[in-house]
């Protein structure tokens, strides 16, 4: 009874999100949430409305996983690296399986369940054998402290360890794929692709739903002003810090040795992104 519950309240909310934002916003259809395929419950919200550029495979279909995307492509010296948001059904797991990735690297804290029992649901009772690495990055300060920049630097140089030693494609993702990702995502861009740090925020990270990227985040304040106080000096300094060449959990420790004059200059500030091309509808996903 309790799992039907949890199913029934799951589904209720997330129709009831959907019609709202069809009403509201007719760029935007949530996917339709199948109820025999949920494998994780789901709270409004969690759902990025970002489509996958990423097709199934042997098919025309988009994948249907939300907010997945190649980052970075293999080569002969780096494995091939995706990002999306969480899988919350078993088809999710089976298109990651069928994009051939051996690492999963889990960069989100966990508030409800223990990270080894959530990832088993998630992983490993839908087939998947591969590598899970967990980091428990936060995107908030905790209640009555400040945010600690210095431990969320650590976790993101072992992603990034992670992602620059794997000889297996990797996925990365938070929950909705959009901020803690978008933050690795960018970070990947600037130090295995050359790009200018102004480039991957506005292409890697605001155009995949960073901060106000995502137009329904404009709902939320709160959350807008977390990641610009919290992930996005992140962003800058360890930019700042990779371009120095210091990509250690050790280098950390001098973050908060970084001036404003080792930073890039501008504007660092998502737009809302409504482009139709972008926002996921149900025929994008084969749903």
């Amino acid at each position: 009874m309790k799992i039907a519950s949890v199913l029934i309240f799951t589904l209720l909310n997330s129709y009831s999100l959907a019609a709202t934002a069809k009403e509201n916003d007719p760029l935007l259809e949530i996917q339709t949430l199948n109820s025999l395929d949920i494998i994780t419950e789901i709270e409004p919200g969690h759902v990025s409305p970002f489509c996958s550029s990423l097709n199934r495979q042997n098919s025309v279909l988009r994948a249907s996983l939300p907010n997945m995307h190649e980052v970075l492509s293999s080569s002969s010296t780096r494995a091939r690296i995706l990002r999306s948001n969480s899988p919350y059904k078993s088809l999710h797991v089976e298109e990651i399986i069928e994009q051939g990735i051996g690492q999963v690297i889990v960069y989100k804290s966990f508030s409800k369940a223990s990270a080894k029992k959530e990832l088993n649901r998630l992983y490993r009772d839908n087939g998947y054998s591969g590598e899970i690495t967990h980091l428990p990055l936060d995107w908030r300060a905790p209640k009555n402290g400040s945010y600690d920049s210095v431990k969320a630097c650590q976790l993101t140089m072992k992603a990034l360890q992670i992602v620059r030693d794997s000889s297996v494609p990797v996925l990365v993702h938070c929950t909705v794929g959009e901020d803690r990702t978008g933050l690795l995502a960018g970070l990947m861009r600037v130090a295995f692709d050359g790009w200018t740090v102004k480039e991957a925020f506005q292409k890697e990270m605001c155009e995949r739903g960073y901060e106000a990227g995502n137009h329904r985040k404009s709902e939320n304040p709160i959350v807008i002003s977390a990641i610009r106080d919290n992930l996005t000096p992140l962003y800058l300094k360890m930019s700042a810090l990779i371009k120095q060449g210091k990509m250690e959990e050790k280098d950390c420790d001098s973050l908060t040795d970084i001036s404003a004059e080792d930073l890039p200059q501008g504007d660092f500030l998502c737009s809302p992104v409504t482009a139709v091309e972008k926002i996921c509808t149900v025929d994008d996903t084969g749903e």
